[in-house]
């Protein structure tokens, strides 16, 4: 999990961190907070509660997405980045960058897997969670 490999983070356990945190500082926003800091950068628990903690925040994101209205995900949303700079995108727009981010990262996180030798990975594609889920 924290073996050096050159990505944009230089470990599985830091990519998974930078996703989690990612994906819970724009779920913090869409709920009216602006946070100052990056939550993953003070994690320093086990891989079962990181792994909990990413399930956890899966479950948040579909509970918030399933009770938002059409309004509020058409909305334009307005928060600070960590940086304190202000920003308005619109809610549907945020999630679209979200699911993206995420995407991007888990295809970084096949390769690093593949780079230390796993070669039973699961699909990761969006068709093959469709296909799951009929």
């Amino acid at each position: 999990m924290n073996r050096e490999i050159v990505s944009s983070f230089s470990s599985i356990r830091k990519t998974l961190l930078h996703t989690w945190g990612a994906e819970s500082i724009w779920l913090l926003r869409l709920q009216g907070e602006s946070p100052g800091t990056w939550k993953w950068m003070d994690h320093s628990g086990t891989l079962d509660e990181l792994r909990q903690e990413i399930l956890g925040i899966d479950s948040d994101w579909i509970r918030v997405v399933e009770k938002s209205s059409d309004d509020f995900l058409q909305s334009a949303l307005s928060y600070q980045a960590v940086d304190g700079t202000p920003y308005s995108n619109p809610v549907s727009g945020i999630i679209q960058h979200c699911i993206n981010h995420s995407t991007f990262h888990r295809g970084q996180l096949v390769t690093m897997l593949r780079q230390l030798g796993f070669t039973k990975l699961v699909a990761t594609d969006l068709i093959a969670y469709l296909r799951e889920k009929k």
